[in-house]
C-alpha cells in the first residue's frame, strides 16, 4: 500500500462516525480542501476560520437540524441570522467577505469566533497526530503540545505557526487533496449527512440547475435516482431468504451505487468538457455562462483534442477572456507556455509584455541595476505571491549574505514546484552566496538539491553525490568545491567538537579530502578522511591513535584498528601536529 493510500485511509478512519463528536472538524476540512483547490497551501488561521463558519451557515440554510445536534458552530450561525440579513451571500466566497467585515465590528461576533480559532486548528489535527485507535486522546495534548508535534510530524494534514496565524498544509497531503478533490467533498458530504441523519435525496434542487455555482465545482446535478429504503430494508427481509436471490440483489445494489458515484461525482470540468466534444463552438457561445470561463481556460490546457475547438470559442470571447488570461499568467509565475501561446496569438496589447522570454527579461532586469518598483512596474505584477518572489530575487542577487531574504526564497522553493523554471537564476544566486560567505546555508544548499526531484535531504553529506547533483544543475565548477570542501569541514567540526585541537589541524587539509565519512565503531565514532593514495582513520574519543590505510583497503573493514593490514599507526602524543605533518608530507599528502 502507497503512502497516499495510507493516509488517505488515516483520513477514512478519523471521519468515522464512532469518532465523530463535533461537527467542526468535517466543516473545517471541507474548507481546507476547498482552498487548497485552489492551489493555496499556505492559510490564515482566522480566514479559514470564517471560510468554515460560511460553509457551515449555507449548509444549514439547506437542512432543517435538530436542537440535540446543534454545537458552537450552530450558535454562531443563529447569531448571525438573527443580527444580519445574509440571505442574499448564496457561495461561500460572498458569505466570507461579509463576515469579514462583520468580525471586524461585532464584538459579540468577535468573541465567539475567537472561541473557535484558539481550539479548531489544534484539535482537528489531533487525529492526524495520533494512531487511529487512540484518535480521542485529544484531551492529553495541549495547543503547543500539537503546535509541535505537527512540525515534527511528516504525515500530518498541516502545521500550525501560532505566531504568524497560519497553517501550512503538508506538501503529500497538498498532492492528495487535489487529485482527490471530488472523492473528499462527497466523503464529507457523506459524514455531514450521517452526522445530521439526513437524507441528501431531500434536497431542494433548482429545475434549472445543470452546471453548479461557481465555487461550487462537485454538487449533484438534479437526477431521477432509485429510491430505496435502507432503514426499513432489513424488515422487509425473510430470514429464511435464499442466500442466491439476497446476492442477486446486493448485485444490482453495488451496481446501482457505483453508477450513482459516478453520476454525483462528475465535475464542472467534465461536464464542460462532454459539452465540447458534442456540440460545435457557436452553440457553446450561446449556452456557456462566462462564470465558468476560467474552467474553459484550463481546458484548453489540459485537453489537447479539443485546444483548437476551445481556441476559437476564447477568439471569439476575447474581450471577457482577457483579464482571465492575464491573471492566471500572472499566478503562473510567467512561466506558463500554453498562457504564452494564447496571448501571442489573440492579445496584442499584452504581447509586448509576456513575448520575451520571462526569465531572461527578469535576469536582465535585476543586472541593470533599476530599483524594485520600476521592475514590478515593468512586468507589470500584480499577483502578491510573484511581487514577493520577484522581491526576493532581486534583494538577493544584490545582497547574497542576507540570512532573511535566503530562508525566504527557501520557503519559495519549497513550497512552488511551479519555481523550478527560474532554477537557472535561483542557482546563480546560489553561487553568488556560496561565494560571498565562508560559511553558507546548508538549507540553501538542501533547497538547490530539491531541484533534483530524486534527491534526499537526509544524503547532504554524502559528497560525491551531492557534487554530481550540483554539477548536473549547471553550478560551475568552482562552486562545487567549495561546497564540498565546506561538507568536509561541518563533518570534522562536528565530529571533533570535543577536540579543537585535531579540528584545527585536519582544516588544513580539507583541499586534499576527496572524501569524508563517519562510521559507528563499538560506542564510539570513527571518522575516515580519503585522500588520493591513503584513507586516514581518526576516531572520536581522544586517546585513540591515528590509522593510515593505503588507498582501497578501508572500505573493506569491519575492524578499523586494523594493525595487520594498516600502513602505519600515529599516536597524539608530544607535539604531535608536527610531526603528524612531516610524516604525512613524506606520504605525499
Amino acid at each position: 500500500m502507497s503512502t497516499d493510500d495510507l493516509l488517505l485511509e488515516r483520513l477514512e478512519k478519523a471521519l468515522d462516525s464512532n469518532n465523530i463528536n463535533k461537527s467542526y472538524l468535517l466543516f473545517w476540512l471541507l474548507s481546507i480542501f476547498e482552498e487548497v483547490k485552489k492551489g493555496r497551501n499556505l492559510l490564515k488561521i482566522d480566514e479559514l476560520c470564517l471560510i468554515m463558519i460560511a460553509h457551515a451557515s449555507l449548509f444549514f440554510k439547506t437542512f432543517e437540524i435538530e436542537a440535540s445536534r446543534k454545537s458552537l458552530l450552530n450558535q454562531i450561525v443563529d447569531y448571525l441570522d438573527a443580527h444580519y440579513d445574509l440571505g442574499t451571500k448564496n457561495s461561500a466566497y460572498e458569505l466570507t467577505l461579509e463576515l469579514k467585515k462583520i468580525y471586524s465590528q461585532d464584538i459579540t461576533f468577535k468573541k465567539l469566533c475567537d472561541d473557535i480559532f484558539e481550539f479548531v486548528p489544534y484539535q482537528s489535527l489531533v487525529p492526524f497526530l495520533l494512531e487511529p485507535k487512540g484518535i480521542n486522546n485529544s484531551s492529553k495534548l495541549d495547543n503547543s503540545d500539537i503546535e509541535n508535534l505537527s512540525k515534527e510530524n511528516s504525515n500530518s494534514l498541516y502545521s500550525i505557526d501560532s505566531k504568524n496565524n497560519i497553517i501550512s498544509i503538508n506538501g503529500i497531503w497538498f498532492r492528495i487533496i487535489t487529485r482527490e478533490k471530488t472523492y473528499l467533498k462527497h466523503l464529507i458530504f457523506e459524514k455531514l449527512s450521517e452526522y445530521y441523519s439526513l437524507n441528501f435525496d431531500n434536497r431542494p434542487i433548482k429545475e434549472s440547475e445543470s452546471i453548479n455555482e461557481a465555487n461550487d465545482d462537485n454538487r449533484v446535478e438534479k437526477e431521477e435516482f432509485i429510491k430505496i429504503d435502507l432503514n426499513n430494508f432489513e424488515s422487509k427481509v425473510d430470514p429464511n431468504i435464499e442466500p442466491l436471490i439476497l446476492r442477486d440483489f446486493m448485485n444490482k445494489f453495488e451496481k446501482f451505487y457505483e453508477q450513482f458515484k459516478i453520476r454525483s461525482q462528475k465535475s464542472n470540468y467534465e461536464k464542460l468538457k462532454e459539452m465540447f466534444i458534442k456540440k460545435e463552438v457557436d452553440e457553446l457561445i450561446n449556452i456557456i455562462k462566462e462564470k465558468h470561463y476560467r474552467t474553459i481556460l484550463k481546458m484548453y490546457k489540459k485537453e489537447p483534442q479539443l485546444k483548437t475547438k476551445v481556441f476559437n470559442f476564447i477568439k471569439i470571447k476575447k474581450e471577457e477572456f482577457k483579464e482571465i488570461v492575464d491573471e492566471e499568467f500572472q499566478n503562473s509565475f510567467l512561466t506558463d507556455e500554453d498562457l504564452l501561446g494564447l496571448i501571442d496569438e489573440i492579445y496584442r496589447d499584452l504581447r509586448g509584455i509576456y513575448s520575451e522570454n520571462p526569465i531572461n527579461y527578469l535576469r536582465n532586469l535585476i543586472s541593470s541595476k533599476k530599483d524594485l518598483n520600476y521592475i514590478i512596474t515593468k512586468l507589470n505584477v500584480r499577483n502578491v505571491k510573484l511581487k514577493t518572489f520577484i522581491e526576493v530575487l532581486v534583494n538577493l542577487s544584490r545582497n547574497p549574505e542576507d540570512s532573511n531574504v535566503i530562508n525566504q526564497l527557501i520557503d519559495f522553493i519549497e513550497n512552488y514546484k511551479q519555481l523550478y523554471t527560474y532554477k537557472s537564476l535561483i542557482i546563480d544566486i546560489f553561487e553568488k552566496h556560496v561565494e560571498n560567505v565562508e560559511d553558507f546555508n546548508l538549507n540553501f544548499l538542501s533547497a538547490i538539491l530539491s531541484f533534483n526531484s530524486q534527491f534526499d535531504k537526509n544524503k547532504i553529506y554524502e559528497v560525491e553525490l551531492v557534487s554530481k547533483i550540483l554539477t548536473e544543475l549547471g553550478v560551475s565548477t568552482s562552486i562545487v568545491l567549495k561546497v564540498k570542501r565546506y561538507l568536509f569541514k561541518k563533518q570534522l567540526k562536528e565530529f571533533f567538537e570535543s577536540s579543537n585541537e585535531r579540528f584545527e589541524f585536519w582544516r588544513t587539509y580539507l583541499d586534499k579530502m576527496v572524501d569524508v565519512k563517519k562510521r559507528k565503531y563499538y560506542q564510539t565514532e570513527a571518522i575516515i578522511m580519503y585522500f588520493s593514495n591513503y584513507d586516514i582513520v581518526e576516531f572520536k574519543d581522544v586517546g585513540n591513535a591515528l590509522y593510515i590505510y593505503e588507498k582501497g583497503v578501508v572500505d573493506r573493514l569491519f575492524d578499523l584498528k586494523n594493525k595487520e593490514l594498516c600502513y602505519n599507526r600515529l599516536s597524539h602524543q608530544g607535539n604531535w601536529q608536527r610531526s603528524f605533518r612531516e610524516y604525512l608530507r613524506g606520504l605525499g599528502v
